[in-house]
């Protein structure tokens, strides 16, 4: 049972880190799209980059680095909580932890 359980550790480990790896692949495709929410929302007060720990438009475009992030006090959260704090499925369709 130890070996099957090894194994099944490690292959939900392997998934998990190709799912990753996807997703970062895929991660700029939508920028822009996403971009043009953040400023809507924004415009119409419906949205606080600083609130939500959003980046800015120079950390979109990769001109300030996640370290700058760090030292201006601002966390940096990943996407993969749904409501409430439920994890939701990864991109590549299987669990998120």
């Amino acid at each position: 049972m130890t070996d099957e359980v090894a194994e099944l550790v490690l292959r939900h480990n392997y998934d998990q880190a190709a799912a990753l790896g996807m997703a970062r692949t895929h991660s700029r495709a939508p920028l822009p799209v996403h971009r043009a929410l953040i400023a809507d929302l924004e415009r119409r007060g419906q949205l606080d980059r600083r609130l939500e720990a959003l980046p800015t438009d120079e950390e979109l475009d990769g001109s300030v680095g996640p370290s700058r992030r760090r030292a201006g006090g601002r966390a940096v959260r990943s996407g993969l909580r749904g409501r409430a704090g439920s994890r939701t499925a990864c991109a590549a369709g299987g669990p998120a932890g």
